[in-house]
């Protein structure tokens, strides 16, 4: 049934070209049945690519961290009905499957897909429709929220009005929308190497990049949330080092924003206080190892901010705003650490591969692109409590290491190899 399927999607390659960056606009939209959407892409992958998963089991970095995200999300289910957060019914059982098999399966779909003969553009093309999808939702909401809809500097800082969700037209949480930017603004970081390569179309190219990038930066500005934005854009322009020609100039440079930062982030002159309430949450975090949300400290907020207090809902501040840390709060240290375990796997071998292809051929806009969307992926996991305010995005982000990790193992003497920095300039 696989190799019909595969033969159906060969003769239709014309029509994939504008389904599949269709679905990741649907998916960018984050309608209510996007997970259902999500589900189904991954179902209809792996059954068309079902031969293709023996190549999926020699790959013991996918394999391992796979099977580390399901134990994580096993255990992360356990825990919540223990606790008594979720009860037996057909809602407990779909959220169960979700933690528990999506992200894995993302992960493995990813990295199936990229193994397949295709063109490159292909997956550029997914990354703006999905980025186009969420900015269209945010711009929906902001028209939506403000008053009158033309007032285009009003700002907002806790809630705004989403088009549709689960509750359908109702309050959101601004970071919980906000996140929905990032995969554009991480188009803003590719506009220099193309500018510095000048790839065929480069002027094209550099313009849409700027002004998708330019919308993404807006619409975070507007949730009045710059700092983690500017975070994300600093991680994401580091390797415009690599344009320096001499090697010595570039470890000077390096040297200089590595002092300078640590000298604001010390001084607090450079300041946010979910880093602060992390550091204070790690020293309590033997207090309550097994979860439940008990954990209560007082921390120093940001110069002017005082004292704060980390508590339980209905608390302000309730959330560490990490990933890894918001698992511990709730669930306790075993999902969160093997959670961390699978993240740091993936993590150390995407390093590898950027930094074994920039050694090879040098830094590119392709190339650019994938460091700026991980970037992005990095300062909402730290720093955004992500797997609650958008768990599709969560899950998506694995479909995003996937892919990329099959494009660095792509074979050298393959002539779909995705990842050729010296192609991507062209």
């Amino acid at each position: 049934m696989n190799q019909a399927l595969k033969d159906f999607l060969k003769g239709h390659s014309r029509t994939i070209w504008f389904v599949m960056p269709g679905l990741a606009f649907v998916l960018g939209l984050n309608l209510s049945r996007s997970f259902s959407l999500l589900t189904l892409i991954c179902v209809v992958g792996f059954a068309v690519w079902w031969a293709d998963l023996k190549r999926l089991r020699r790959d013991r970095v996918i394999v391992v961290s796979m099977l580390m995200l399901v134990f994580s999300g096993l255990a992360y289910s356990i825990r919540q009905l223990q606790l008594e957060v979720w009860i037996w019914n057909g809602k407990t059982l779909a959220d169960a499957a979700t933690f528990t098999l999506l992200p894995a399966a993302c992960l493995g779909l990813g990295w199936l897909w990229r193994h397949q003969p295709q063109d490159r553009r292909l997956g550029q093309g997914q990354l703006v429709a999905f980025a186009i999808g969420g900015l269209v939702y945010i711009s929906l909401g902001l028209l939506l929220s403000r008053q009158p809809w033309w007032n285009l500097s009003e700002t907002f800082s806790s809630a705004i009005t989403v088009p549709w969700g689960d509750q359908g037209m109702a309050g959101q949480n601004v970071r919980s929308v906000e996140q929905r930017a990032y995969a554009a603004l991480a188009f803003l970081p590719v506009v220099p190497w193309l500018l510095f390569c000048k790839p065929i179309g480069w002027p094209a190219k550099a313009l849409a990049c700027f002004g998708l990038g330019t919308w993404g930066v807006y619409v975070i500005c507007s949730l009045n949330s710059p700092r983690l934005m500017a975070f994300a854009l600093f991680v994401a322009l580091l390797p415009c080092l690599l344009m320096l020609r001499w090697r010595r100039i570039r470890l000077i440079s390096l040297g200089g924003l590595g002092l300078a930062t640590a000298w604001l982030v010390l001084s607090r002159r450079l300041c946010d206080e979910r880093l602060l309430m992390q550091l204070a949450f790690l020293n309590h975090i033997q207090d309550y190892p097994w979860g439940g949300r008990q954990i209560r400290f007082g921390f120093h907020g940001c110069p002017g901010q005082g004292l704060m207090t980390f508590a339980p809902p209905p608390n302000f501040y309730h959330l560490p705003h990490n990933i890894f840390l918001d698992q511990v709060n709730d669930v306790g240290l075993l999902p969160a650490a093997l959670l961390l375990a699978a993240c740091s796997v993936l993590l150390i071998a995407l390093l590898q591969g950027f930094w074994l292809t920039i050694h090879d051929s040098g830094f590119s806009p392709g190339l650019a692109l994938r460091w700026s969307v991980l970037s992005c992926i990095i300062t909402q996991a730290l720093f955004q409590p992500l797997l609650y305010s958008d768990r599709l995005l969560f899950c998506l982000t694995f479909l995003f290491t996937g892919a990329v990790l099959a494009e660095f193992s792509a074979h050298a003497n393959d002539r779909n190899a995705l990842l050729r920095p010296r192609e991507l300039c062209h």
